[in-house]
């Protein structure tokens, strides 16, 4: 693929340093006090031909795309003991950087001497194409010296490289760059037996090595001839070796209304292969199912016999019915108590409201401003501080996220804009107008949620409690 020439200079600076970024800071025993100070980006060899104390940083791939997983490794060879060893995490400010795991201690052999070697991974996904920094590195700990131990700080280089930008084979759909991407189904139970009114549990998966869960899509069944009714999905992420491997679960039910043929249309997810560089999509296919009608003999009613038959004048009791002697003290005190309950969770939660619609409105002024000076970093800053306040739990990592949780078409529309214009190849002047238009939508916060769709059973559980104390809804008024 072809790069921009902008691109360019930090990949041949890349090259300068080491194949592999790799980059050292040497120490002697003789000189450990001195160890902030010294850093340089040749080789042990080439310095010190007994070097004690070394530490190397390597970055892999040489050039990610944005959005994607990188793996930056911090290295420290040591030939003599070294206490309270720390390693902190290099900074950027458009990457999110993670660590990876627990360290990772082998020995080996370098320019005839052997060192123990203590290795620290950590995951750096890029938010913003063009040149990237990784900086600030080090190591600290205590040197076991004759005598006193002494203090050392060994600062790792800055390691810089080049973050590709969404290529324009990957079209217009959620941007997902992965090195492996799979999409499955369960089922429970068989949906050969699939019958009208009664349920069937779907369970989609979508598992990605290089992405986070929340990046990874929401799919939904769609179609004629039956209802779909989600669960809460099941986010979740573990690494594979150095690769954060992100997974989504999402459990439908499936409730056919009607019998006869029923067609599940085929889904897909469109990713972008990081290490191929070409589009890819994975495919569950169609399922076609055939809906059996429910039998309809009804069962021959039972007889009643002697003593239990019962006049037709004379209502069965009521099994919930409380005792005749409840005292009414404890009516009236089971009453105050829910009352003063529920008046304390109505008085918190609308401080939680009070608090969260102020901020928000705050936010919404900073996008406003953005706008209004065409800015459309600031603009980013703001959507994606304004989607954190929106879902504290589960907020949005990237625009292309945001967007794909708006309900409104026009906003939509702008954010991907948005997206396009930090990230993709067109290095057009950005119009805030439709973003401008659509900020009035952010205000009722009017999105696609998971839950919009209606429960599949009702639930009892309040009633049942009220009965529980001999009460029932009148006594709430």
């Amino acid at each position: 693929m072809a790069m921009k020439p902008g691109l360019q200079r930090p990949l041949r600076r890349l090259r300068m340093l080491a194949a592999a970024l790799t980059v050292g800071t040497l120490l002697s025993l003789g000189d450990i006090a001195s160890a902030e100070a010294q850093t340089n980006t040749t080789s042990p060899a080439q310095t010190n031909n007994n070097p004690k104390l070394w530490l190397e940083a390597a970055f892999e791939p040489d050039s990610p795309y944005v959005q994607s997983q990188g793996v930056y490794t911090l290295r420290l060879y040591q030939a003599i003991s070294v206490r309270d060893l720390q390693f902190h995490a290099p900074a950027a400010l458009l990457a999110d950087i993670r660590p990876i795991g627990a360290d990772r201690i082998t020995e080996a052999t370098r320019h005839g001497h052997r060192y123990r070697v203590t290795e620290r991974r950590y995951a750096v996904f890029p938010v913003a194409s063009g040149e990237l920094a990784l900086s600030g590195a080090h190591v600290t700990g205590l040197a076991a010296l004759p005598g006193p131990s002494q203090a050392l700080r060994i600062a790792a280089p800055s390691t810089p490289f080049a973050v590709r930008p969404i290529p324009p084979a990957a079209g217009t759909s959620a941007w997902l760059p992965a090195r492996t991407l799979t999409l499955s189904e369960t089922w429970s139970p068989d949906p050969s037996e699939a019958r009208p009114g009664e349920a069937l549990r779907r369970t989609i998966r979508i598992e990605a090595h290089g992405l986070t869960a929340a990046q990874l899509p929401a799919l939904a069944p769609e179609g004629t001839g039956f209802s779909a009714h989600p669960e809460a999905p099941r986010l979740g992420n573990r690494f594979d070796d150095a690769w954060n491997v992100g997974t989504r679960e999402q459990t439908w039910l499936i409730v056919p209304t009607r019998p006869g043929p029923l067609t599940l249309p085929a889904l897909q997810v469109h990713w972008w292969d990081v290490r191929a560089h070409q589009p890819r999509t994975a495919n569950l296919s169609a399922r076609a199912l055939t809906v059996v009608a429910a039998a309809t003999d009804a069962a021959p009613p039972i007889e009643p016999t002697g003593s239990s038959t019962l006049s037709a004048t004379t209502p069965p009791p009521a099994p919930d019915a409380p005792p005749a002697h409840t005292p009414r003290i404890y009516k009236a005190t089971t009453t105050a108590a829910l009352s003063a309950l529920a008046l304390t969770a109505a008085v918190a939660a609308l401080g939680y409201f009070l608090r969260q619609r102020r901020r928000r409105t705050a936010t919404l002024r900073q996008l406003k401003t953005a706008c209004r000076h065409n800015d459309p970093h600031a603009a980013r800053d703001a959507l994606l501080r304004w989607s954190v306040e929106r879902w504290p739990a589960n907020p949005p990592r990237c625009l292309g996220e945001l967007g794909r949780r708006m309900a409104d078409a026009a906003l939509q529309t702008a954010v991907a804009e948005l997206e396009r214009h930090l990230y993709g190849p067109d290095a057009s002047t950005w119009d805030s107008h439709a973003l401008h238009i659509g900020r009035n939508s952010l205000k009722s916060a009017s999105t696609r949620r998971d839950d919009d769709l209606p429960p599949l059973y009702s639930n009892q559980g309040a009633t049942a409690s009220l009965k529980h104390f001999g009460l029932n809804s009148k006594h709430m008024l």
